[in-house]
């Protein structure tokens, strides 16, 4: 696929460098087998933290958005997502370094996140068959209720929400997901 493809719309490019983040995925399920899980929550949760606070305490310029910063926070957030579960965090350092507005970045986030916890969970499961969580059909329906709760509250929430607000508010979340998957990480490697 060449780069020359994904130009374009916000969407296009995002569409288009769907494919492309999927290689993150690979590493990512490789790595879980070497790599003991608390020290992964760790290492990926530090490092988002010091992007976020690089990237809100930069007075550079902000990055160009494109095709190829795209397809790397991608590729990344898919490496992330298969390694500790947070997937969105890198691409809120995108957006936040992009200066991306909210709505655009919102509307593009839902089904980068389902493409990459469907093809993480696959590639888990293809590295390690026995890796399957072994839960229950109504803990399955659970989840697939939740996530659908979670739509609905964010649309009603974004009519009623300023773009400031939402912003601080993926700032926030991105942090405390961070620092949750650090803290969770020392917990483990805690005797």
């Amino acid at each position: 696929m060449s780069w020359h493809g994904c130009t374009g719309t916000w969407t296009r490019r995002s569409t288009c460098s769907s494919f492309l983040r999927i290689a993150g995925i690979v590493p990512g399920a490789l790595a879980v087998q070497t790599v003991p899980a608390p020290r992964l929550e760790v290492l990926v949760g530090g490092t988002v933290l010091v992007a976020l606070a690089t990237a809100q305490m930069s007075r550079s310029s902000p990055w160009r958005p494109g095709a190829k910063p795209l397809a790397a926070a991608g590729s990344v957030s898919a490496f992330m997502n298969a390694t500790a579960g947070v997937g969105g965090l890198a691409l809120s350092v995108y957006a936040l370094r992009t200066r991306r507005e909210q709505t655009e970045f919102s509307a593009t986030m839902q089904p980068h996140l389902l493409t990459i916890g469907l093809a993480s969970v696959a590639a888990k499961l293809v590295a390690r068959p026995s890796s399957h969580p072994g839960l229950s059909p109504w803990v399955w329906v659970a989840i697939v209720a939740s996530i659908c709760a979670g739509l609905v509250a964010g649309e009603v929430l974004s009519h009623r929400t300023g773009l400031q607000t939402a912003r601080r508010l993926m700032l926030t979340l991105a942090y405390v997901g961070s620092i949750a998957t650090v803290a969770w990480g020392v917990l483990e490697l805690l005797p």
